[in-house]
C-alpha cells in the first residue's frame, strides 16, 4: 500500500482493479492494455520476486508491441532479456522513480527500444520455432 502513497504523490495515477476506469476494462471484465498511456507500470508478486524467477507479463509484452515501455519490479528478467530501456526493471521505489523520468518526460528511446524488444523476443517467428523445437524433442 505504501507504493500506492508513493506513486500517487508521484502524480501518477494508481487504481485497484476493481476500481479501474471503463476504458481499462473489457466487456469480460478482464483488463486490457491501454495503448493511450505512455507505459506500463509493473509491481510483481512477492513470490516472483523473492525467487528471481524471470517472470514476465503477456500484458507486458503488448505494451512493448504498441511501443509502449514497461517500467517493472526487478524479478531476474535480465538474466534472458535486455533491461533498462524500454524495459526498466527497479528494486526499490527510488530506482522506479528514476526509471520513469525518461518516460515521463516523452523520451521516444524507451519507446523505440520497447517495440525491438517485441520484435526480437516476442514476435511469432521468434517463439513459435523455439517452442515446437522444444515440444517435439
Amino acid at each position: 500500500m505504501q507504493y500506492f502513497t508513493y506513486l500517487r504523490d508521484l502524480g501518477c495515477d494508481v487504481y485497484y482493479l476493481e476500481d479501474l476506469p471503463a476504458r481499462f476494462v473489457g466487456d469480460n471484465g478482464h483488463k486490457v492494455v491501454d495503448i493511450d498511456s505512455r507505459a506500463e507500470f509493473l509491481a510483481a508478486k512477492n513470490g516472483y520476486l523473492t525467487t528471481r524467477s524471470d517472470w514476465f507479463s503477456n500484458r507486458s509484452v503488448c505494451y512493448l508491441a504498441a511501443g509502449r515501455p514497461v517500467s517493472m519490479q526487478d524479478t531476474g528478467l535480465d538474466d534472458w532479456i535486455p533491461t533498462g530501456e524500454g524495459i526498466v526493471t527497479a528494486t526499490n521505489p527510488t530506482e522506479a522513480n528514476e526509471g520513469i523520468e525518461p518516460i515521463k518526460s516523452g523520451d521516444d528511446r524507451n519507446r523505440r527500444a520497447g517495440r525491438c524488444i517485441a520484435e526480437q523476443y516476442f514476435a511469432v517467428n521468434q517463439v513459435v520455432p523455439n517452442y515446437l523445437e522444444t515440444a517435439v524433442t
